[in-house]
């Protein structure tokens, strides 16, 4: 039981570190470009948020900054413009958050799916066409095995880690 168990361990801290090494961390140009973004986000949400431009936001305006959001929220998933949500509406906007990565992410992977033109869980270069030019110009890179199809995990394999060392970013989620 101990030999299997240390063997287990062993195979797991493997894949980990074969995991870890399979796609390339972000370079520094790549960190620095997303640090300034997140940074210029953060900056003009919380003009946004600080309403009487006093440098603070209290609690009053942080109050209405999140009612502000959650309206914008409401208005994106109304998609028939009723004031109601129905529940097919909110299973299309499942995965959306105010601002959150899960709304972006949950948008990209609509847009991967309306590409599957053929409906074989896989995208076709013709089928990416030019709707996501990062995901087409490391297509070669992606299709690790080489059937000109890009598949669920082949996309998942190719993004860069959740580790911190600049978070998620690209085209492909």
């Amino acid at each position: 039981m101990k030999r299997s168990l240390l063997l287990f361990s062993g195979l797991l801290a493997t894949g980990v570190v074969l995991a870890q090494t399979a796609t390339p961390p972000p370079s520094n140009a790549q960190r620095d470009e997303m640090r300034q973004r997140w940074h210029e986000r953060s900056e003009a949400k919380f003009g946004e948020a600080d309403s009487n431009h006093d440098g603070n936001i209290s609690q009053s305006e942080w109050q209405s900054a999140r009612l502000k959001e959650a309206n914008e929220h409401f208005q994106r998933l109304d998609t028939d413009r009723n004031g109601k949500l129905s529940k097919t509406e909110m299973e299309a906007g499942r995965g959306q958050r105010m601002g959150g990565r899960e709304g972006m992410h949950g948008d990209r992977r609509e847009r991967l799916r309306a590409m599957d033109k053929d409906g074989d869980q896989q995208l076709s270069r013709a089928e990416i066409g030019n709707d996501m030019p990062r995901l087409a110009a490391d297509f070669d890179r992606l299709d690790t095995n080489k059937d000109g199809k890009l598949s669920r995990d082949e996309i998942r394999a190719g993004r860069p880690p959740r580790d911190g060392r600049g978070g998620p970013e690209g085209e492909v989620r």
